[in-house]
């Protein structure tokens, strides 16, 4: 018997009818190759391909992706996924967070199913069925996963729909755990089989749970007294000039920190209502080689241009509508706070920031820097904090309050009336260097999908692989009706952030080059 923590425990109560809280992904596998005598596994050329051309090996067809191989290859490493066979038991009477055990019922048929995607199979058939099936909640009586393989793909290899509750992963340990699902080489991974055959533990009865939340019951009042004296520095953050040294600009206004924005402060737009049940996806690609050209150019961090990225995308798909407000959008911004002691856990490790993205800024170079001081400051306030305030709120949060507020407010539709804390929850996953394959497929693109939560209909998660960044973009179906404009204008910013980069940067170097020779007195064509 292990108990959730507060903060995995806080994403089950929160689930409602119309707020699902798992996180998704869609992977895209190539038609099955494996390495020919002589090639290193998972090897590739300086082309991004497989390993080949003179002097080189080349990679051999071997047949279609097979469902009964990686349902056998997951069958083989459920010793290594505790959370596959684990489900979420309630404390009785709701008295402390809920407790994870083994399912003594567990059924690997149930979790991983095989569907065909209706002809041709292309992006909009696969981007259909991945909505319908992201759209439908997890039983929480069971472990919270669920894997789809979807065949029947124009270009004739398969894909993958797999799901899992919040409750039990966050964005890196999702990762970590598909490091353990999928191979490191065509031929397959080698896996030591367990010690011993897998014997479900006894379901802990309702009185050993009871004698367990007794402690946490009579320490919660001294802890809640700690947390409020601990919080009241959320409304009252300091101005730090140290700030103004942290960027790498000097760009950081005087006023960043009291401009960071608060809750409920945020725009109203299209897509910040009531959510309905069903939801719409959408993908979009950018190199992440274009991305570190315009950090390399124009400063901050590789998130911060991600931020920008969006933030473009967002103005231009509002701006299409005639719906930009004249004041910035603000976005949520999950933060892994995971130690390095903690890698191999499962569970949330998560802060999270809200972050103006400067979409009433037309240039993006200015954007960027706009949004660089936000992110900038926004970290130096939760260090001040303390990363964990979050999780730590979490933890003395009872379900006797949290799930009634959160049917409540979903019941109610609460938010198509009141103001909204944030406009849209964009998170930056960082993902594998190295190929993974499945079923002999290699693994040719993984779009991640995190939640949309009442009031916040859309959600934007990248995740990068192999030097490209996979976004994917989820919404309400009734907020957002044209989600793929989202995805083309996606696409659109980042390739005007990347040209008014490096036009800046054309015209700076002109510039010196005009100074220094003014400085020296050459003229063009002196010695």
């Amino acid at each position: 018997m292990e108990r959730l923590s507060g903060l995995d425990a806080t994403f089950l109560y929160l689930e409602t009818p119309r707020m699902h809280l798992h996180v998704s992904a869609v992977v895209v596998f190539d038609p099955a190759t494996a390495a020919a005598p002589g090639q290193s596994p998972g090897s590739r050329d300086s082309a991004g391909g497989a390993g080949g051309g003179p002097g080189g090996a080349s990679e051999v067809e071997v047949g279609a992706f097979s469902f009964d191989r990686l349902k056998a290859v997951i069958e083989s490493r459920l010793h290594l996924l505790p959370p596959f066979r684990r489900r979420a038991v309630q404390v009785p009477f709701h008295l402390d967070h809920p407790v994870w055990v083994d399912d003594p019922d567990f059924d690997l048929d149930y979790h991983l199913r095989r569907l065909a995607l209706p002809a041709p199979g292309g992006v909009h058939e696969l981007c259909e069925l991945a909505a319908d099936l992201i759209s439908r909640p997890l039983d929480l009586d069971r472990p919270l996963w669920e894997i789809y393989v979807l065949e029947g793909l124009q270009s004739g290899g398969a894909a993958l729909v797999a799901k899992a509750h919040h409750a039990a992963i966050d964005g890196v340990s999702g990762t970590e755990l598909a490091a353990l699902l999928f191979d490191l080489e065509p031929g397959g991974t080698p896996v030591p089989p367990p010690e011993h055959p897998w014997r479900p533990e006894r379901v802990p009865s309702e009185r050993d749970m009871l004698v367990k939340a007794l402690g946490p019951m009579v320490c919660r009042p001294v802890a809640i007294g700690r947390l409020l004296g601990k919080s009241v520095g959320a409304l009252f953050p300091p101005v730090e000039a140290s700030v103004h040294d942290a960027h790498p600009h000097g760009m950081v206004p005087d006023d960043v920190h009291q401009r960071l924005p608060l809750a409920l402060r945020a725009p109203k737009t299209s897509f910040n209502s009531s959510l309905s049940s069903h939801r719409r996806v959408a993908f979009a690609e950018v190199s992440l080689a274009d991305v570190k050209r315009v950090r390399e150019l124009a400063g901050g961090t590789v998130n911060d241009v991600v931020l920008t990225g969006c933030a473009g995308a967002l103005r231009g798909y509002l701006e299409s509508r005639e719906e930009l407000p004249s004041e910035s959008l603000v976005a949520l911004v999950p933060i892994s706070v995971r130690r390095p002691s903690e890698k191999g856990q499962m569970g949330n490790r998560v802060a999270a920031m809200l972050i103006e993205l400067g979409t009433d800024i037309e240039d993006p170079c200015e954007r960027l820097r706009f949004v660089s001081a936000r992110t900038t400051a926004g970290k130096d306030r939760l260090e001040g904090l303390g990363s964990t305030l979050m999780a730590e709120w979490a933890e003395q949060l009872t379900p006797l309050l949290a799930a009634p507020t959160a049917r409540v407010i979903s019941g109610s539709k609460l938010f198509a009336r009141v103001p909204v804390p944030c406009n849209v929850i964009i998170s930056n996953v960082p993902g594998p260097d190295f190929p993974l394959y499945a079923s002999g497929c290699r693994m040719a693109a993984i779009h991640p999908f995190g939640p949309v939560v009442e009031g916040v209909g859309l959600n934007i998660t990248v995740m990068s692989y192999l030097g490209t960044m996979y976004f994917g973009i989820l919404a309400c179906r009734d907020l957002v009706p044209a989600i793929q404009d989202v995805a083309t204008c996606l696409e659109d910013s980042f390739r005007e952030l990347v040209r008014v980069a490096e036009d800046r940067a054309r015209v700076g170097n002109r510039s010196r080059t005009k100074a220094r020779r003014a400085v020296t007195g050459l003229r063009p064509g002196a010695s």
